[in-house]
């Protein structure tokens, strides 16, 4: 439970039928650094019945755009409380989300996989627009990180081609010296031979 605390959990005004919510990725978990969105699907009849739950950034976790079968979902309408708020039920969603429990909904992934959708997910969300317009703020912070992330992937790639170039000039310099060492050496040989024809002489 430690990975839950201090999780935000963002979500749009109650607009009917369905929520839209926004889940930061947990520290100490797979999902890290990811952004995951989703709605909450409400009847009418809420909060006597329980709303349907659906992901719609790939997780690693559970499939896309499809109800979540969980014990506070429509799945289970006999678990269900009305006093249950939408915290609540993101809060769950999150717990049964770190676990590897499988359910209807579910897809089971190596924690490799949810650590790269994990990263993928700020390409994601920014790519749709209804979440764009939906979190515009979270959408505005994504957009920094990505930036901090692709001028450090620049900076990376400016010093790997920095130390290719100081190997190659390495090399280079490396050959050369042997290259002179060679015609020294010949040279040194051929004066010998001429003085040794000199002294025949």
């Amino acid at each position: 439970m430690r990975a839950l605390q201090n999780v935000p959990l963002i979500f749009t005004p109650l607009l009917r039928p369905h929520r839209h919510y926004c889940i930061r990725g947990p520290e100490d978990s797979p999902y890290v650094g990811g952004y995951y969105h989703g709605k909450i699907l409400f009847p009418k009849d809420y909060p006597y019945k329980p709303p349907g739950i659906m992901m719609v950034t790939p997780s690693g976790r559970f499939q896309t755009n499809t109800r979540l079968c969980l014990s506070l979902s429509d799945f289970h309408p006999d678990t269900w409380h009305p006093a249950w708020s939408v915290s609540s039920i993101l809060i769950g969603l999150l717990s049964f989300m770190l676990e590897n429990t499988p359910t209807a909904g579910s897809v089971e992934t190596t924690d490799t996989r949810k650590k790269i959708l994990a990263q993928k997910s700020l390409e994601t969300n920014l790519a749709n627009v209804k979440f764009v317009k939906l979190f515009p703020e979270i959408a505005d912070e994504i957009t920094k990180k990505l930036n901090d992330r692709y001028r450090l992937q620049g900076s990376s790639s400016i010093g790997k081609q920095s130390s290719k170039e100081d190997s190659s000039k390495t090399k280079q310099r490396g050959s050369d010296l042997i290259a002179n060492v060679i015609l020294l050496i010949i040279i040194i040989i051929f004066v010998w031979v001429v003085s040794r024809i000199i002294e025949e002489v």
